[in-house]
């Protein structure tokens, strides 16, 4: 992914969740105040039927204006035309509001025109049917007015927070989720240009080392050729042991060159048709010039010529990496088999070797990049860990399958299935 790309995919993941957190506010506030809607005209319906039941105990005229006036968002008015009994208006209000699913406590006052003053009734508790008073609230008098009561609700801003909670938590998580995303998102900007880095360094370092590489490989070959050196087992047997490594670290170079370019966004192919049976030829005779007769390369295959069409270089990889792989873990003196068949509309190429095989744990983890199978009986690694990697990657690339069956001290067994077009 691109640096604009990956950027523009962080703008839009957090406008995204930026506009959760809005809609979900909008939300909770609506429902909020659709709630205290519900409230206010279920407390004021309850109440007007409150002084219907008083007005016809005492056989008195409904009130010609509405009876109910709101004071305040916990407070309501009930002016009513006759006397009353606290005891018979406790058992309407609690009747009323139990009928209009009011479950809230609540508390009132009846204005005495004896004493002037609003006279405190009772805390009615619908919970637990307390019926002491928990707290004395102020009833103010409203002049001009002779018989009313009022009730207030302590808890309605209680009662009307549980909406607003909910949208807090839900908010909280939220911004929890914008937050981690956020930090994800940096992490992975950071790695993303450590890994460029990475890649950078790989590339210059790798050309950087091939040239003075190859000519060290061209200066031994001349020093090898010459006749004083043939004649001295000591120096040849140096000259040797320098082109062998020489060439190994060579390979090595190659291998890590071939990754990076398999790990760009565009993996160019250079596919053409060609023959793989003087390749296997040619790959197998290098490897039994390298080994000697420490290990012995049978190649079989049907028929003489087999055509596919693939990056003819990056094939050529593919074989040398699976025959270093075999000859590398096998006993020696080993014996290794390849074979090359064509089947109808598929070639299929099996390397088989009887070393000593790999456990059944290390199976799922082979393809793995840098992951290297440890020797036996010891915590030991060999290479790099990026052959097998490499191999499944140009396989990928190609659409070809690639298998790998094995068990310790029995052998191990790789099979590339390439479909012809």
């Amino acid at each position: 992914m691109t640096k604009k790309r990956l950027q523009l995919s962080v703008l839009l993941g957090v406008i995204a969740i930026a506009a959760i957190i809005s809609f979900q506010y909008l939300w909770f506030r609506e429902a909020f105040n659709q709630e205290q809607r519900k409230f206010n005209q279920s407390v004021h319906i309850a109440l007007l039927e409150v002084v219907k039941l008083l007005v016809n105990d005492n056989n008195s005229q409904f009130p010609q204006t509405n009876p109910i006036e709101k004071l305040a968002d916990d407070y309501y008015l009930v002016k009513i035309n006759d006397e009353i009994n606290a005891e018979i208006l406790e058992f309407y209000l609690k009747n009323e509001f139990e009928k209009l699913n009011i479950k809230t406590d609540f508390e009132y006052a009846i204005y005495d025109c004896k004493t002037d003053e609003m006279v405190y009734g009772n805390y009615v508790s619908l919970k637990d049917n307390l019926k002491q008073p928990i707290q004395k609230a102020y009833f103010p008098k409203i002049e001009n007015l002779v018989y009313y009561f009022a009730v207030r609700f302590p808890d309605k801003p209680v009662f009307f927070s549980k909406p607003t909670q909910t949208w807090t938590v839900i908010s909280f998580l939220s911004l929890v989720v914008l937050t981690i995303y956020i930090y994800s998102v940096f992490v992975i900007m950071r790695q993303n240009k450590y890994y460029e880095l990475q890649r950078d360094f790989i590339n210059n370092m790798t050309h950087e080392f091939k040239t003075p590489l190859s000519s060290i490989i061209i200066a031994s070959e001349y020093f090898n050729n010459n006749p004083e050196i043939k004649n001295d087992e000591r120096l040849t047997k140096y000259a040797d042991a320098i082109i062998n490594q020489s060439r190994r670290l060579n390979s090595h170079i190659e291998r890590i060159l071939n990754l990076a370019k398999s790990e760009k966004k565009s993996f160019p192919l250079h596919v053409r048709d060609f023959n793989i049976v003087p390749v296997l030829q040619n790959a197998v005779g290098n490897f039994k010039l390298q080994y000697d007769k420490q290990i012995d390369i049978q190649l079989r295959f049907h028929p003489d010529e087999i055509f596919i069409s693939a990056d003819k270089g990056h094939f050529i990889n593919v074989i040398t990496n699976l025959l270093d792989n075999s000859c590398k873990y096998s006993k020696l003196p080993a014996h290794i088999e390849m074979t090359a068949d064509q089947l109808e509309n598929k070639v299929i190429i099996k390397i088989t070797d009887k070393g000593r095989g790999i456990s059944r744990k290390h199976m799922k983890r082979l393809f793995d990049k840098f992951y290297r199978v440890p020797r036996e009986n010891t915590e030991q690694t060999e290479g790099f860990g990026l052959g097998l990697y490499y191999v499944k990657k140009i396989c990928d690339q190609h659409k070809w399958t690639v298998k790998i069956k094995s068990e310790p001290s029995v052998g191990t067994e790789v099979q590339i299935t390439i479909t012809l077009k």
